[in-house]
């Protein structure tokens, strides 16, 4: 059976309603909900699922997945969390030593932003090249445990 970290980043590149973003709504049981849409880009949630798809206008294809695990929109309860695996079957609350090591390389950036959280330390944004996608892991919290995935095409919203 195709995880559904699988079955979303494989979506990253097609056309709009095409077929398998279709499939993917079936398999979730959930239609998406357009989260917010400009001139470059639309955002699709699937709030029960937890996983955001980025379409990106200018060139006609899905750009980007982003996988929340303990995000500002999980805490505030409007997001469920993901909870499938990710590349590697890297899971939720793992640390920034235990992705790395699940990966098998170390990131090609690492740095540090505020959080959304003001009463914690900043937050760690480490990106990697997984698969011909660009990958970012944000972790967060006093242990520094993942709380967002997200996969892009190189170049992608």
């Amino acid at each position: 059976m195709v995880s559904l970290y699988r079955k979303a980043t494989s979506l990253l590149g097609l056309e709009d309603g095409s077929k398998s973003f279709l499939d993917l709504t079936k398999l979730l049981n959930e239609a998406p909900e357009i989260l917010c849409e400009n001139q470059i880009a639309i955002d699709y949630l699937f709030r029960k699922s937890g996983i955001q798809f980025s379409f990106d206008k200018r060139s006609q294809i899905f750009s980007s997945v982003f996988f929340h695990l303990a995000t500002a929109m999980v805490d505030s309860g409007a997001v469920k969390p993901y909870t499938g695996e990710l590349f590697a079957e890297i899971v939720t609350n793992d640390s920034r030593d235990i992705v790395e090591r699940k990966i098998g390389k170390k990131p090609s950036s690492s740095t540090y932003f505020p959080s959304s959280n003001s009463q914690l330390r900043k937050d760690l944004w480490e990106e990697y090249e997984i698969e011909s996608l660009e990958a970012r892991f944000i972790f967060g919290g006093s242990k520094d445990q993942l709380i967002s995935a997200s996969f892009r095409v190189p170049g992608g919203l």
